[in-house]
């Protein structure tokens, strides 16, 4: 079984910190894999990086402003116009592209939204 195909559908729509930290090490013990390094977002998240790092973890701070993530929006969509992107035809990556849609400011920044996905 592929690594993608374990996905599991959760009653809520979000799963509590303590959750994915438990999840994640369920699946690294499963699979023998771990990440180099996990990005987060630092707003509103007081917990789960120092979790994450009493698992070993390297955590990397990344915003998630418009600023950050205008340009790398813009390459995907360029990619992804140009047949440049191969993601293998995974469902889970399909799913995420099918339920994100790009939010474009006065400025002609880009950013992801979800605004309008299909859980």
């Amino acid at each position: 079984m592929a690594f993608y195909e374990t996905l599991e559908k959760v009653q809520r729509k979000e799963l509590t910190n303590k959750q994915a930290v438990e999840k994640l090490g369920i699946s690294i013990d499963k699979y023998d894999i771990r990440p180099l390094w996990v990005g987060y977002d630092p707003w509103n998240s007081q917990y789960w990086p120092k979790e994450m790092e009493d698992m070993g973890f390297e955590m990397e701070k990344i915003r998630q402003g418009v600023y950050i993530l205008s340009e790398p929006m813009k390459q995907l969509e360029a990619d992804l116009r140009h047949h440049a992107l191969n993601y293998n035809n995974n469902p889970i990556i399909k799913w995420c592209l099918a339920n994100t849609q790009a939010k474009v400011d006065i400025n002609g920044n880009i950013q992801p939204s979800k605004l309008n996905s299909r859980l």
